[in-house]
């Protein structure tokens, strides 16, 4: 089949319009609201019949009609050598369809035209508006549908739908039959029944070997007590080495201010005696003005040196160190909380299954949904518990990574620290070797005979040496308290007993006991389950004598209605299957024609899924590849389903289908197009394409391009 020309008069958007058609790879261009998809819904009508709007036909007529003007669209098209031409009407209303197949009328109103396209093409006008030429809204129908949609769509492809309604027909009749399952004889549930007796009774004897929780609190306080004084003891001891430290450091800066407060004051006693005019001290004050350019740059870094020093310890005081990382780590413990969530997904899952859901049987084991009423209040139970448990997990996992960023943070802190400490060290040893400059002797005597320089430097000194007098009276005090608090800490490790071999022993006894405990308490639990398992089979096996003399008689009518209905239940997806695999090869055959990186694979579950791999091992369902991934596919798919149901009427028909791409993905399927181009040549395929990708043109064979919607508008009221 092969259109050649279409012509609409009031036709929507159009106030008329010719089009052309040549064989290959043709578009019809332009942008939104331009009309594209007028004209493809024209195409459809004709061929089929159906409306491609909303609302009645007479809603296509174009707004733009003048009174007693007349509406409708004629398409020609050859087929097997018979040149055929339909015109369809909208206005005058009186006006009827017509079919012309070879200059001569052969069907004449809608319903006759429409049996005569079908006739002459060999397939019915469903099958032409599904497959033939396929709207924009069923481009990625066999992608994004749901299951069931899909499943319908591949029925209607494959012509199988009586085969489900056959089996539907039996599947409700033998629904309508309430058989008794009998999973378990009564035999088995007595020998069920005892086992799990005997198995409480051993959990007894289990139990009563072990002591009970309440014999040993006692010890367990004990223990806890043991490990509480060696944790006290090691606080202590680590206070009273930071304090050891401290008081190192403190009685060096007592030193060195000690040293420096003597020099200052043996300058001040040589600078008086100079400035009283003793003779004797001339000499000394020479030394002492030849070293006040040097006192007072040593002053000034020795002030920022202890300032450096304060703000250092300061920091120190405020970088307290936080509590160890526990055992596990908080990235084990999110592990931990991912599989116990996976747990209560699963057993939610069961429980919503059989709980007033309508299912009526097991899906694995096909136990009705009655039977396992004790089942779905166990695992309420159960779930309950693992809830509990996933909420202290939770919890502990986020008090666990916390921990374990303030321990970092702390490391990270002390390593500063300790860095700053060691280069004010260094700093301070630097400033301990300076020497005095060099003085010329003429400035020395220039000192010597003034007075008032002798007064200046003299109350320039005083403030230095009031000031390490000071310092040195505030570090003797700290060094006071902190004797004092050594003294504390010292009597209070003596005062403890406790060693670190004790501290261990105790934690091994601890955890001995604790574990006892929980062994008890997890004996006790599966002792009950047992003893409930045991009530629950007993109650069992009372209703299953009775249900096995049901059973027989009803299971073998079921039987044979269940084979009838699984041949027709197993036969459409055979026939989807089969053909599904042929459509599968046609695919990837085209595929690797458009030169993409992957090719599908029906899904192996026997549903009518595609599966993409990509050529790096990857492997996806088809609904999340990229758009522009799915519209290569869907182009793969229509031409492959085109060929195999409808190669005889060669044309294939797709409104937008780059309608979801922007424009880079517009651009990037070019090499496709051109494929797709080559492969419509070949072929004898008739490929019309709507797009609004007016940049493609180059690309087709031929292209109808329609003007802007403001432009035609112009034009017209011209």
């Amino acid at each position: 089949m092969q259109l050649l020309r279409l012509e609409v008069k009031n036709w929507v958007h159009h106030r008329y319009r010719v089009c052309e058609f040549t064989r290959g790879l043709v578009a019809i261009l332009g942008e939104n609201g331009s009309g594209k998809s007028s004209l493809f819904g024209a195409i459809r009508w004709l061929l089929t019949g159906e409306n491609p709007n909303f609302g009645v036909k007479a809603d296509n007529i174009s707004q733009y009609a003048k009174d007693g003007e007349p509406a409708y669209a004629t398409l020609e098209f050859e087929h097997n050598g018979h040149i055929a031409v339909v015109t369809r009407h909208l206005l005058p209303e009186k006006e009827q369809s017509t079919l012309l197949v070879d200059g001569k009328e052969i069907g004449r109103g809608d319903k006759n035209v429409t049996a005569g396209i079908e006739k002459l093409l060999g397939v019915d006008a469903k099958f032409i508006s599904r497959f033939i030429i396929v709207a924009q809204t069923e481009i990625f129908s066999f992608i994004d549908d749901n299951q069931t949609d899909t499943d319908k769509f591949f029925q209607r492809l494959f012509n199988t739908a009586k085969a489900d309604k056959c089996q539907d027909v039996i599947g409700k009749g033998v629904a309508k039959i309430t058989i008794p399952e009998i999973v378990r004889t009564s035999s088995e549930l007595a020998s069920d029944r005892d086992e799990q007796l005997r198995a409480a009774e051993d959990l007894r004897d289990q139990i009563s070997k072990l002591p009970q929780p309440e014999n040993i609190v006692a010890n367990i306080q004990t223990e806890q007590a043991v490990i509480k004084q060696w944790e006290t003891r090691e606080r202590v001891a680590n206070e009273l080495s930071k304090i050891e430290e401290q008081l190192v450091r403190q009685q060096q800066q007592l030193e060195t201010l000690t040293a420096d407060g003597k020099q200052y004051e043996d300058d001040l006693t040589a600078l008086t005696n100079a400035a009283n005019g003793q003779e004797a001290a001339h000499a000394a004050a020479r030394v002492a003005l030849g070293h006040w350019e040097s006192y007072k740059s040593i002053a000034k870094a020795k002030e920022q040196l202890q300032a450096s020093r304060t703000q250092l310890a300061e920091l120190r005081a405020k970088n307290a160190k936080p509590q160890e990382p526990g055992p596990l780590s908080a990235e084990e413990l999110r592990r931990d909380e991912e599989g116990r969530r996976k747990a209560i997904k699963e057993a939610e899952k069961f429980i919503q299954m059989f709980s007033d859901s309508g299912v009526a049987e097991c899906p694995t084991c096909h136990t009705p949904s009655e039977k396992l009423a004790d089942s779905v209040e166990k695992q309420r139970t159960a779930l309950a518990k693992m809830r509990e448990d996933l909420e202290e997990i939770s919890a502990a996992q986020v008090k666990q990574a916390g921990v374990e960023r303030a321990w970092q943070q702390w490391q990270v802190r002390e390593k500063e620290l300790n860095a700053q400490e060691q280069q004010l060290n260094v700093s301070e040893r630097d400033i301990l070797a300076v020497a005095p400059p060099a003085t010329s002797e003429d400035e020395l005597k220039q000192a010597v005979v003034d007075y008032e320089e002798f007064l200046r430097v003299k109350k320039e000194i005083e403030p230095l040496a009031q000031k390490a007098r000071e310092d040195k009276a505030k570090i003797a005090g700290t060094l006071t308290t902190l004797k004092e608090r050594k003294k504390q800490l010292e009597e209070e490790i003596s005062e403890i007993v406790v060693t670190q071999a004790d501290a261990h022993l105790s934690q091994v006894r601890l955890n001995k006991m604790q574990e006892q405990i929980k062994t008890s308490t997890e004996l006790a639990e599966k002792r009950a389950q047992l003893l409930s398992e045991a009530r629950r089979l007993d109650d069992q096996y009372q209703q299953v004598h009775k249900q096995e003399q049901d059973a027989i008689k009803l299971r073998g009518w079921a039987a044979v209605a269940e084979t009838a209905r699984d041949a027709l239940k197993n036969a459409p997806r055979l026939v989807a299957q089969r053909n599904l695999q042929r459509l599968e090869s046609a695919i990837n055959e085209l595929l690797q024609v458009f030169r993409v990186n992957f090719v599908v694979k029906v899904a192996t579950d026997g549903t009518p899924t595609f599966i993409a791999e990509f050529f790096d091992g990857r492997r996806q369902v088809a609904q999340r590849l990229s758009v522009g991934q799915k519209t290569v596919l869907a182009l793969a798919f229509r031409v492959a389903v085109n060929a195999m149901f409808a190669e005889e009427i060669g044309l294939l028909a797709l409104d937008e289908p780059t309608a979801s791409l922007d424009q880079p993905r517009i651009q990037a399927l070019a090499p496709v197009l051109e494929k797709l181009r080559e492969l419509s040549t070949a072929k004898g395929l008739q490929c019309l394409l709507v797009t609004h990708a007016t940049n493609l043109s180059h690309l087709f064979e031929s292209a109808i391009e329609l003007e802007a919607p403001e432009l035609r508008h112009v034009q017209r009221a011209g």
